[in-house]
């Protein structure tokens, strides 16, 4: 079963990451929404989508009106207002997180319940990781020291340590599951970052820490 980290006593604050990952996503060219990333089967594009979708999401979650699970991101979604757009829904996901009362009771997001204090971290989990992704695939600055860092550290140290399988907490699907050596099922989230310290995000020198999907 996961839980929140034992050090955090308070509801985590979403805002630094919410506006880096807008900052990322604005300074995003054009010319580059084919390429890939280190997300498997995900271009430029295709994570966009993504995360515009799961602010939205998670967004609804902390309201406690969960939102219906949909496919994985697609580039053809994006429209002609992503640019804008997406910044404002992230921004907008971390003002809801805000709220104390987002971190209590039961909430949902794309099919799945699960605690509303689990769900706040897995946000900030998206937030960091594809941020880190969206630099590193548009060449921009992929440093993050922010303050929740160990917060997302500690929950995906959770996913290596049960071996939960990530589709059976987090609501969202992509195109393939990473498979072990073995040919079991991998936690998209446990197996690029369980081998890293958090401190490799603050310099941008994850290499596999964020590579693989994270919801």
């Amino acid at each position: 079963m996961l839980t929140v980290p034992e050090d955090m006593t308070t509801h985590l604050d979403l805002e630094p990451a919410a506006r880096r990952m807008a900052g990322v996503v604005q300074a995003v060219p054009d010319d580059v929404l084919g390429q890939p990333t280190p997300c498997e089967r995900y271009t430029v594009g295709d994570l966009l989508d993504h995360i515009g979708v799961v602010a939205l999401a998670f967004t609804a979650a902390a309201v406690k009106r969960p939102l219906p699970g949909g496919p994985p991101g697609d580039a053809a979604n994006l429209g002609g207002d992503w640019r804008t757009r997406i910044p404002r829904d992230v921004m907008a996901m971390a003002e809801a997180w805000g709220d104390p009362d987002a971190w209590t009771g039961m909430t949902g997001a794309g099919g799945v319940d699960l605690p509303a204090e689990i769900a706040g971290v897995v946000a900030l989990d998206e937030l960091v990781i594809h941020g880190w992704d969206l630099a590193k695939a548009t060449k921009g600055p992929a440093g993050y020291d922010g303050p929740e860092l160990e917060a997302v550290y500690g929950m995906v140290q959770q996913f290596r340590s049960s071996g939960i399988e990530a589709s059976s907490v987090r609501p969202f699907r992509y195109p393939t599951t990473p498979r072990s050596s073995t040919g079991s099922s991998v936690s998209p989230a446990a197996t690029p970052v369980g081998s890293r310290r958090p401190e490799s995000c603050r310099t941008g020198d994850c290499k596999g820490l964020v590579g693989q999907p994270t919801i």
